[in-house]
């Protein structure tokens, strides 16, 4: 009886709690960590150099009733460094990637933390049916926008670079939500 309910806890533990493990992309290894039930998945995206561990104990909280996914994006806590340009558009590629391979099917509501939170609305712009919801935590503000997702480290441009980068950004803002 002992040995029943000791392997029984384990296992409760052990779904509840998750366990990390990698993934391979095109050659390049992400963590990835994933647990809970529920007709919905939560995914956290930390901020820019935040590993999966900066989420503490809320990703367990939430497990207890939706399905909880948490990753280390590329160059990041122990996942392997990036071959691509880190740029928003690239990291929810990345991201899109391993929900597919590992058959997370929305749908999602998606949690950002700093530049999580350009992240998240980068996919929620790209896959609008598949997230159900937002929160974000913090969420950067517009010249990080400018620096990473344009990939120029001053923010300094070319007129019509500086014109696209203004439109981007209200865009990411929410001001100009249905706006040409």
């Amino acid at each position: 009886m002992k040995s029943l309910l000791t392997f029984f806890l384990f296992f409760t533990c052990l779904f509840l709690y998750g366990q990390e493990r990698y993934v391979n992309i095109d050659g390049q290894k992400f963590r990835i960590k994933e647990y809970g039930v529920g007709d919905v998945t939560v995914i956290f995206e930390s901020g820019m150099s935040d590993s999966l561990e900066a989420w503490g104990l809320i990703p367990d909280t939430v497990a207890s009733f939706a399905h909880v996914f948490l990753y280390d994006r590329a160059d990041i806590g122990k996942s392997d460094t990036s071959r691509q340009k880190r740029t928003i558009p690239n990291m929810v590629l990345e991201l899109r990637s391993i929900l597919n391979q590992e058959n997370i099917r929305p749908p999602y509501i998606l949690v950002g933390h700093s530049l999580g939170g350009y992240i998240t609305r980068y996919f929620s712009s790209q896959f609008p049916n598949d997230v159900k919801g937002l929160l974000m935590l913090d969420p950067a503000g517009g010249l990080l926008f400018c620096r990473v997702v344009t990939g120029n480290p001053k923010g300094q441009s070319d007129e019509r670079t500086r014109k696209s980068t203004l439109r981007k950004q209200r865009f990411f803002s929410g001001l100009a939500e249905n706006q040409p």
